[in-house]
């Protein structure tokens, strides 16, 4: 028969159809503004014929039967009616589809592959996983093969003006709609938030895979806080929502977060000290190296301390002395260090606007709390830092959206067949075709890798001892004091008890005699500290001397030395500890005078070899 109307769903042809209606409505964005595609529902009345015993051949207890009976007709149809199948009405056209006039040819989308969708772009295609069969009636079956049905299709297709717009549209994407909106405190510090909505034509790609599409670009003096990605259900549909967060200053590469405290104190018995302290805590990403964010936070620290670097001198004027330095690392949930040092430095009087010196009685660096840290006080480390741009913002830098798992669309919600075993979450991927490392772009995907982060290395310094290197001095402290005796005698002088006159007389009995005692104590983990050999202590000088002025230095004899030996005790992580104590008592054959310089030995873990530290007896007068 010609002329007639034939639809066909699949592998399922309805004959000499009557089209009851085509209903044909707009479909919108998320925000009701845009035109997103025209979603059509076919009404038609037609007949369904049994097919060739080729075509539906049921295999029934290892037979194959080849009748075409209603109930295997009916079985054949009910699989071929599953969703996303072609879709083809033609007018007018002969028993064997041809010649006619073609009304809809709509094919899944599912069944193009990458190189169709960017040849044809969305022309001729379902663009919500269809076409579908939504209603399938059957109204009456003739001649045990023939059925008469009431049919309802479903079809969603982008029509343009012109179809080379349509085609023109490659990305699969149909629509984009967002929101932005901003919340200030009583400081009036902005939190910005942005929130949209992203559909796919399909969801034969993972919505994870258009992240880049939908992040903002990261404002100046804005650190991007939070993203929140999530894939719904449906495959095709990306819903986000992006923090930015405004700061006073922004962190220096490689670090994420930041945070430096500063403190100023001042002592009552010391006001002309200021005792200075920097807690600097840094976090990164997982992957950065916390060697770097160490040296990152020393860098700080000597910045923010006395601006002063490694191997340069102090600010002129502005002497200090560094007492401490702590690294603290945390391993668990986030990548930091934190790392404190304070010092001790003379201390500035408080100058206000007028520039005019305010002693409030607190002496403190004015200069550490103005200092923002800047370029230079990073040199060849963090390349063009701007305190106004946070990561994802800084120079050279690109939007970070697809975070740590780059293959996180494997974990979305994929098309299922009930006819299928395959319901598992991670079962299918959704990478398309023979090159599983390319996503349907032809952007390269990163595969899962581990990263070992590099061992923080260290040296040790160059005047360490080779006993402090062979067992650990955790304390050695030793002291020479030189003890004169003046040997004088107080004689009583017989005199009027109540009178006012002198009531001894001072004699001298011998020259004075100087005494040097000599006192170590040490503690040493994993063997007994190391002191002294009296013998070759004895032969030393207790004094430099100076030849020039016919000065000579004064021998040493040694009158008794001690030595005490704790009891060996083990630290809370089981290290065995010794802890021992000596002394040594010294008389020098000469008293020296008040300007000679005198020696005070030297630590065991130094490797100052026989340098030992001197001053002079009298440095100046008494007042």
């Amino acid at each position: 028969m010609s002329g007639q109307t034939i639809v066909q769903y699949g592998d399922v042809i309805l004959y000499r159809c009557l089209t009851r209606q085509i209903e044909q409505r707009p479909v919108m964005d998320a925000g009701s503004t845009d035109l997103k595609c025209w979603r059509f529902i076919v009404q038609v009345t037609g007949y369904l014929h049994g097919w060739p015993s080729a075509c539906h051949r049921q295999e029934i207890v290892g037979e194959f039967r080849t009748e075409t009976n209603a109930s295997l007709v009916h079985q054949h149809v009910r699989w071929r009616l599953m969703p996303r199948q072609r879709f083809v009405i033609a007018l007018g056209c002969a028993a064997d589809l041809s010649s006619g006039e073609t009304l809809f040819d709509i094919q899944p989308l599912l069944a193009a592959t990458p190189e169709d969708l960017a040849e044809s772009g969305l022309s001729g295609v379902d663009v919500n996983d269809g076409p579908r069969c939504i209603q399938f009636d059957v109204v009456h079956v003739s001649a045990d093969n023939i059925f008469k049905v009431d049919a309802t299709f479903e079809v969603h297709v982008v029509q343009c003006d012109d179809d080379a717009e349509a085609m023109s549209n490659t990305s699969g994407v149909l629509s984009h709609r967002w929101s932005c909106s901003d919340s200030l405190d009583v400081n009036l510090r902005v939190t910005r938030f942005y929130r949209g909505t992203l559909e796919l034509a399909t969801s034969q790609f993972s919505p994870h895979w258009f992240r880049f599409l939908v992040i903002p670009p990261l404002q100046p003096g804005m650190r991007r806080e939070k993203m929140d990605f999530t894939a719904t259900e449906d495959g095709r549909t990306l819903q986000y929502s992006i923090i930015d967060l405004e700061v006073a200053v922004a962190a220096p590469y490689p670090a994420r977060r930041w945070s430096v405290e500063h403190t100023e104190h001042s002592l009552n018995d010391s006001p002309l000290q200021s005792h200075s302290q920097i807690v600097v805590t840094l976090e990164g990403d997982s992957n950065v190296d916390k060697g770097e964010l160490i040296l990152l936070a020393l860098y700080v620290i000597s910045a923010k301390l006395a601006g002063v670097r490694p191997g340069e001198s102090p600010i002129p004027n502005r002497p200090f002395v560094m007492r401490d330095l702590t690294i603290v690392d945390f391993t668990g949930d986030s990548n930091s260090i934190r790392a404190s040092a304070s010092c001790e430095r003379l201390g500035q009087l408080v100058r206000d606007a007028a520039a005019v010196d305010v002693d409030t009685g607190l002496r403190i660096c004015a200069d550490g709390f103005r200092k923002i840290i800047s370029q230079d006080d990073l040199p060849g480390f963090s390349l063009n830092y701007d305190p106004r741009r946070s990561a994802s913002g800084r120079t050279g830098e690109s939007p970070v959206y697809q975070g740590p798992v780059s293959l996180i669309g494997i974990f979305r919600c994929y098309l299922q067949s009930p006819c299928s075993p395959q319901h598992g979450v991670n079962q299918l991927t959704n990478i398309l075709g023979a090159d599983k490392n390319t996503s349907p772009t032809g952007t390269p995907i990163i595969a899962i890798n581990a990263v070992i982060v590099p061992t923080i290395t260290a040296t040790d310094p160059p005047y360490y001892s080779t006993s402090h290197r062979e067992a650990m001095y955790t304390t050695y402290q030793m002291e020479s004091i030189y003890q004169t005796d003046r040997l004088r005698a107080a004689l009583p002088i017989a005199a009027d008890p109540e009178g006012a006159s002198e009531s001894c007389a001072v004699v001298s009995l011998a020259p004075s005699q100087t005494k040097r005692i000599v006192r170590i104590a040490a503690e040493r983990v994993g063997a007994w500290p190391e002191f002294p050999d009296p013998d070759t202590m004895e032969a030393g000088m207790a004094t430099v001397g100076d030849p020039a002025h016919g000065i000579l230095p004064i021998p040493q004899k040694m009158m008794s030395s001690k030595l005490l030996g704790g009891t060996r005790t083990r630290s809370c992580n089981g290290e065995e500890i010794y802890r021992a104590r000596f002394e040594a008592v010294f008389v020098l054959l000469r008293t020296p005078s008040p300007t000679e310089i005198l020696k005070f030995g030297q630590n065991k873990w130094s490797t100052d070899g026989g340098t030992e530290s001197t001053t002079t007896l009298t440095n100046s007068p008494f007042p």
